[in-house]
């Protein structure tokens, strides 16, 4: 019962805000081509989203959302693992939810883009560089997600004198996120090589799941 309260919990404060964030991105889009592009007859198009908006995303709700479950596991008795694999099934579903309508908004967009391509790939888009791209994006969300948890576990570490340096160290990180096309020009090199990225994530991600499956076995909660 506590482990379905916990997971309840997470998945609250997870999905709706994730929900929230997608139902306000369509509505904007539409709003936009609507007014913009049919009202005012600007010339022009919208092209597909930029997936640094929901690397972003994930990473700010998952920072939000891991210590608050965390305590409460610790106050109710619940296994540190249950509450890691918890987090871990929920960003799974968020990840393949938000990788099927991204995909499904690049189809139908009037100026279809590849993720891959800002990475600096400018090869033909083939089908074996279109599954190469859909790992690149579900493989990037879910590191996000992950990123996210460890700069919260960081957070819980640090000390309050200190804490300062970390948060620094977070704006340094979403300013070369929103800067990423530009950030991405010293390592196009890897991206000619469209699977290359793919499996430098999953490397990424492997890790970030052995260290963080580890942390969660020993860190201790603040309070």
């Amino acid at each position: 019962m506590k482990n379905q309260v916990i997971f309840r919990r997470l998945l609250k404060g997870i999905g709706l805000p994730l929900g929230y964030f997608w139902a306000g991105a369509l509505i904007l889009w539409f709003v936009i081509w609507l007014v913009v592009f049919q009202f005012l007859g600007v010339n022009g198009s919208l092209a597909s989203m930029p997936i640094g908006i929901w690397l972003a995303v994930f990473a700010g709700l998952s920072y939000f959302n891991t210590e608050s479950a965390f305590d409460l596991a610790m106050q109710t008795g619940v296994s540190r693992r249950h509450v890691f694999l918890d987090l871990m099934v929920i960003w799974s579903g968020c990840t393949l939810l938000t990788a099927l309508i991204l995909g499904l908004w690049s189809f139908i967009a009037p100026m279809p883009h590849l993720f891959i391509q800002d990475l600096g790939y400018r090869g033909s888009a083939s089908l074996a560089v279109l599954i190469a791209n859909v790992f690149l994006v579900g493989l990037s969300l879910m590191v996000a997600a992950l990123v996210g948890i460890l700069a919260r576990i960081a957070a819980m570490k640090v000390s309050e004198d200190n804490r300062w340096w970390f948060w620094l160290g977070l704006v340094v990180v979403f300013i070369w996120l929103s800067l990423f096309d530009r950030s991405a020009q010293a390592t196009q090199w890897l991206a000619q090589i469209y699977w290359v990225w793919p499996l430098v994530l999953a490397v990424v991600l492997g890790g970030l799941l052995l260290y963080l499956r580890h942390q969660f076995q020993v860190i201790e909660p603040r309070n």
